[in-house]
């Protein structure tokens, strides 16, 4: 018995496979990050923070090496988003050089490009980050001249189902 089919490739015996909804983005989180050089374990580092999980000192301190600032920061930062979500961070850069926050496998654009471009020392920016496919991917500097710099882990996008 020959069996007839629908134009996606179904039987008819099966209903035809119906496209998936677009998703609605909305902008449902908004946060202030700030990137800057932290001693920690004896090592410096850089590291990216909610401005509000660091003290007006922390964060303005200025020392004799630009870019330098003690903090006690030693969990990595988690954004969290559902699926279809916007994230919406104003990320300002106290590190000596330049900025650029990159997620690791970012085949689905989610990290705008416009919000790629590099931040220079001092300023200020914001970031959209369109949460359109689900996964865990961990953020970087990409801007970074040091390799071993470039490989440090910011923190990680978790976008859930």
């Amino acid at each position: 018995m020959l069996e007839s089919y629908h134009a996606d490739g179904m039987p008819l015996s099966l209903p035809p496979k119906q496209p998936l909804p677009a998703l609605a983005c909305t902008t449902a989180h908004h946060y202030q990050l700030v990137a800057l050089r932290a001693q920690a374990a004896g090592q410096q580092r850089t590291i990216l923070g909610l401005r509000r999980h660091l003290s007006v000192q922390e964060t303005w301190r200025r020392q004799p090496a630009p870019g330098l600032h003690e903090a006690n920061m030693s969990r990595p930062l988690v954004l969290r988003a559902a699926l279809g979500e916007i994230i919406e961070t104003e990320v300002t850069n106290l590190l000596p050089d330049a900025l650029c926050l990159a997620l690791v496998d970012d085949d689905y654009k989610i990290l705008q490009p416009a919000s790629g471009l590099p931040i220079p020392p001092g300023e200020t920016r914001t970031c959209l980050w369109h949460c359109c496919h689900a996964g865990i991917y961990p953020i970087y500097n990409c801007a970074s001249s040091d390799d071993l710099e470039r490989r440090n882990l910011l923190g990680v996008l978790i976008i859930e189902p």
